[in-house]
This record gives structure tokens, C-alpha cells and sequence, in this order.
């Protein structure tokens, strides 16, 4: 392929000061019309002695970061190719890493719609590269404790540092939405391009704009939130948007609480963190879920899904028993009603009343329900609530 000579000037630019063998390049670059990882390796400078992999059974297109595309593609892109962050990380591998082998693309599909992406950062929002690399670690992640420095190593911080390095924001689904809050600051006349807590200003940007804002703590692939309970506080965990103060923006959070006491979340930045709610006997928690069409749970990939918000915890004064769960259980243990009346120390009636809701069992026969049809938790027991997803 003949290059213009504005593409030798572009290239000349772009490598200045680079491990590059510029004449080299510019002979590859012009003698091919697809240009593959090997043009790394054949146009380094002499003075490079880094090891550039090929492909074949070496390395995979995964670990690579970079797959066959066209001369004026590569020459667009060169800037990001040869750039690294402050660790001395290159751009090639950090898509590398960021790429999802059980994603519903292929591996080159997911390359290219970073590079895209890469692309708007650089060239329209005029993002740096190591901008580009450090901005969604920095609102993601925690910065790691150098123990080798230190050669201090605790289990109980590597478990910390575990945990804190957990997300449910991946960093390519940050940089979409990232990219989608930079074109939403040029409508809208802002210039905080990198905001102290992202998720929170995405948000403000997308409400100013008239957009639905993104609720925060059912979007994972999981249904539903995983909720601790210690004492009078319940907890949740996730990445949780929260005002300048810290507070947690509930109307943002897949989590209705009604009736608590307080409600507070250590989340830094974007990074997940704990929401801690502290709740009082008539406290009642709700959760937005996603069910299909029988109002069973389901996963976020069903395109059939509905969301509603689905009771998660009662306190003692909200609790109602509900009599269909013991037929249920019954049902399950493939037992008949004298079965469990017998076990219960009860008469078949009695039973029988209990289950179709005519009366109630006692707190002692509960218990021996409970026991004997293995019902862990006394929430199962009682009757749930759903309410629409626009209540407020």
C-alpha cells in the first residue's frame, strides 16, 4: 500500500522518541495491506530489547491485545500502540486483559470495540493514554500495599486487599460508560472529565440530560444482592453511588428501606464498599429484581425479564405468616399432611387448618414445623410483598 504523504508525517510524529525503527516501518507498512503483531518486532529499533511474541501457539489473540487490521487503521492508532502507563504497562496489553472469554463476541469483536473506544478518548476527548489506563483503576480498585517492600505480610490484609479488589463494574463496561458521560459533558457545557466519584456525576450528567439514571446493586449477573445480617444491621455490598458527604443516594440503589433507623456506605469513589442499613422492628427491606414471566427469579440476560422490587426482610411487627409456604415445603419433602401432623404432635385437622390459613400454629408448633420440614430462616415463613418498580 502506497502511503500518503500525510500518514509519513503522522507516523513520523507518532513514534518520535520511540523504540522504533522508522524506515523499517514505513518499508513494512508499505508493503503490506493488512498489518499484523509482527510489526512490532520487525520494525523495533536496535537499541529495543523486548521480546514481541508472535502469533501462532506462543501466544493467543487474547493474551496479544491486537489482531489483523487494515495499513490505515494501524496508522491511525499508532500513538496508542507504542504508549504506556507510569507501571510501564503498554496499551496492547491492557486490552488484552480486558478482553472476556465468556462474552457473546468474539475475541477480535471485543478488541475492536475497545480500540473504537480507545480511539474517541484520544483523538475527540483528547484523553491521554495513561489517563485512559489509570482513570478506571483508580475509581475501581484500592491502590495495593506493597508488602515486598515492606516484607510485612499479614492474611488478614491480603484478605482485605481481596476483597476490597473486588467489582461489579468491569473496567470495559467503565470506559462505555465513561465515554458516554464525556460526549454527555460537551451537551451538557461541563469540563469535569474525571470526576472524584464517576458513577455519582455519570448519574447527575445523565439526569441533566433527561436520561434514565442507572440504578446500582441488581445489575450484576447474580438476581439479587447478597444480604448479611449482624445484629439490628443488615448489609449489603457493592458499588454504590453517594454524594460528597459519603451518604448513600438510595433513589439510585437497587434497595427500598422503609421504616430503618439509619442508613450509611463506606464506599470510596467508584470501588464497592458496604451499605449498612439499621433497621427497627417494623423496618421492612425491598430488593429490585429481576423475575420472567411467572414472577420467578431470573437472570439479568433474559430479555423477557421484568423488574420489581421483591420484599428481602421483615421485622417482627411487619411479619405475616404465610400458610401456602408450608404446603410448599411439604410438597418438596414429598410428605402427606398426616405425615407432618404426626411429627408435630398434632391432629391432621388441626393441620389441615393451618395449611389453607383458617388459624395459625403457635410459636412452639412452629419451631417443630420448622424443624421438621427444615426451614432455616423464619423469613421464609412469612408473606412477601411486591411493589411496582416506579413506586417511589
Amino acid at each position: 500500500m502506497n502511503l500518503t504523504e500525510e500518514q509519513r508525517t503522522f507516523i513520523k510524529k507518532s513514534i518520535q522518541g520511540k523504540k522504533v525503527n522508522e524506515e523499517k516501518m514505513l518499508s513494512y507498512l508499505e508493503s503490506h495491506d493488512m498489518v499484523d503483531e509482527e510489526i512490532f518486532d520487525k520494525c523495533k529499533s536496535d537499541d529495543d530489547r523486548t521480546i514481541y511474541f508472535g502469533y501462532g501457539f506462543l501466544r493467543s489473540t487474547k493474551e496479544r491485545g491486537f489482531y489483523p487490521i487494515s495499513v490505515d487503521t494501524f496508522v491511525k492508532r499508532l500513538p496508542l500502540f507504542y504508549d504506556r502507563d507510569d507501571r510501564g504497562m503498554s496499551l496492547r496489553k491492557w486490552v488484552a486483559d480486558l478482553l472476556e472469554t465468556d462474552s457473546g463476541d468474539t475475541v477480535e469483536q471485543q478488541t475492536e470495540e475497545i480500540y473504537r473506544l480507545l480511539e474517541f478518548f484520544y483523538f475527540d476527548a483528547g484523553v491521554t493514554v495513561e489517563e485512559i489506563m489509570n482513570y478506571p483503576s483508580i475509581q475501581l480498585y484500592p491502590e495495593k500495599r506493597n508488602r515486598a517492600q515492606t516484607g510485612h505480610f499479614d492474611i488478614n490484609e491480603i484478605l482485605e486487599d481481596a476483597e476490597a479488589g473486588m467489582t461489579d463494574i468491569k473496567t470495559k463496561e467503565f470506559l462505555v460508560r465513561w465515554a458516554d458521560y464525556l460526549g454527555l459533558c460537551r451537551e451538557l457545557g461541563w469540563n469535569d472529565l474525571y470526576p472524584e466519584r464517576f458513577i455519582t456525576r455519570y448519574n447527575e450528567a445523565r439526569e441533566a440530560a433527561c436520561l434514565e439514571p442507572i440504578i446500582y446493586g441488581y445489575e450484576s449477573e447474580s438476581t439479587r444482592l447478597n444480604m448479611v445480617r449482624d445484629g439490628n444491621v443488615i448489609r449489603f455490598f457493592g458499588n454504590f453511588p453517594c454524594d460528597g458527604m459519603g451518604r448513600p443516594i438510595m433513589k439510585w440503589i437497587g434497595i427500598k428501606a422503609e421504616n430503618i433507623k439509619s442508613v450509611t456506605c463506606n464506599c470510596i469513589k467508584s470501588r464497592r464498599g458496604e451499605l449498612r442499613i439499621e433497621i427497627l422492628p417494623d423496618s421492612t427491606i425491598y430488593l429490585l429484581t429481576y423475575l420472567d414471566e411467572e414472577g420467578d427469579y431470573t437472570s439479568v440476560n433474559n430479555q423477557n425479564a421484568i423488574l420489581s422490587w421483591e420484599q428481602e426482610y421483615a421485622g417482627p411487627l411487619n411479619m405475616v405468616f404465610n400458610h401456602e409456604v408450608l404446603k410448599e415445603y411439604r410438597v418438596y419433602k414429598k410428605m402427606t399432611q398426616k405425615e407432618v401432623a404426626d411429627a408435630v404432635g398434632t391432629s391432621v385437622r388441626t393441620y389441615q387448618k393451618w395449611e389453607n390459613g383458617e388459624t395459625k400454629p403457635d410459636c412452639q408448633f412452629l419451631l417443630r414445623l420448622m424443624n421438621w420440614l427444615e426451614i432455616d430462616d423464619v423469613q421464609y415463613l412469612i408473606s412477601e410483598k411486591s411493589i411496582g418498580f416506579n413506586v417511589e
